[in-house]
């Protein structure tokens, strides 16, 4: 099997997504800015709330805290690059607006060439874990989304993980983490 691997020296600080609908941008960037560490190229924060924008931009939604699908943050990743976040900061002020012309001049710079999916349809639970742990074996991190069902989240208790469900329930949406190691123990 797998021995116990971290990747906490390129690990960035862990940001805070405050309650905006934009996890996949965090779990995404935070994956970039630690590859970036890794090959040595550590330019600091990149702009979430430029790739949420754009993101929003391609699904219809700017006017809205709507989330976003991941395979729309990777192509908008690709296609427009991500500006510093000290030129498009996470504020509530820009939630709404398109960044600037330099900002996008500036993201150019750093675009996503490529990315690599880990697709389990129809796969058992085991066989996606083995996966995920190949990929971190590797060196690398994997930013996993996934659906929530209702209750995730007991509202009686206020943990954040409530183990008491029994797995049926309603579907009340999703949410994106960066995976950055395991422990196999």
């Amino acid at each position: 099997m797998y021995a116990t691997n971290y990747m906490l020296q390129y690990q960035v600080a862990v940001k805070n997504q405050m309650q905006y609908g934009s996890c996949y941008q965090n779990a995404l960037l935070s994956t970039i800015e630690s590859e970036l560490l890794q090959t040595g190229l550590a330019i600091g924060p990149l702009s979430r709330m430029q790739s949420y924008y754009d993101t929003r931009e391609l699904m219809y939604t700017v006017n809205e805290d709507s989330g976003s699908q991941s395979f729309l943050t990777l192509y908008a990743a690709k296609k427009y690059g991500i500006a510093p976040e000290d030129m498009w900061d996470y504020t509530t002020a820009h939630m709404y607006q398109k960044p600037p012309v330099e900002v996008y001049s500036e993201a150019l710079n750093t675009r996503i060439a490529t990315y690599t999916g880990i697709y389990n349809q129809g796969g058992t639970a085991e066989a996606l874990r083995d996966k995920v742990l190949e990929v971190l074996s590797q060196g690398k991190s994997v930013v996993a989304g996934f659906h929530l069902r209702e209750y995730f989240y007991d509202q009686a208790d206020k943990s954040l993980f409530n183990q008491k469900g029994s797995g049926d329930g309603d579907w009340i949406g999703g949410h994106a983490v960066q995976i950055v190691g395991y422990n196999s123990n």
